[in-house]
């Protein structure tokens, strides 16, 4: 260990490069309940990427649904009318879900005002 130390003596030192990130500033200017709309502001736009999520899951189930329902004559009875009707409804709630997530949207452009 002597050798180690004594061999590095004569160099300068490595330093470990720096690890930069991006941060945003903080709000300086918004109060305690300011900031809590902030924050509650972000997360229902975070929201939007679940919903987003949500609706490409269900469109996954439907498309394995519909290749259970076409191949029907290989499962035991009920499994293509039992996929069917999962499809069909599913079908229909992803409709609505893409309906809310339309109101999801438009709360975060126009939030309402409180009086």
């Amino acid at each position: 260990m002597a050798n180690a130390a004594s061999a590095n003596l004569g160099e300068a030192p490595v330093r470990p490069a720096p690890n930069l990130t991006l941060v945003s500033p903080p709000i300086q200017s918004l109060g305690p309940g300011e900031r809590a709309h902030e924050l509650f502001r972000e997360a229902r736009s975070v929201s939007l990427e679940q919903l987003s999520a949500l609706a490409a899951q269900i469109n996954a189930v439907c498309e394995l649904l519909e290749t259970v329902v076409d191949a029907g004559e290989l499962y035991v009875p009920g499994v293509s009318e039992f996929s069917a009707r999962l499809h069909e409804d599913l079908f229909w709630r992803s409709k609505t879900l893409a309906m809310l997530s339309l109101r999801q949207e438009a709360s975060l452009v126009r939030p309402r005002e409180r009086r």
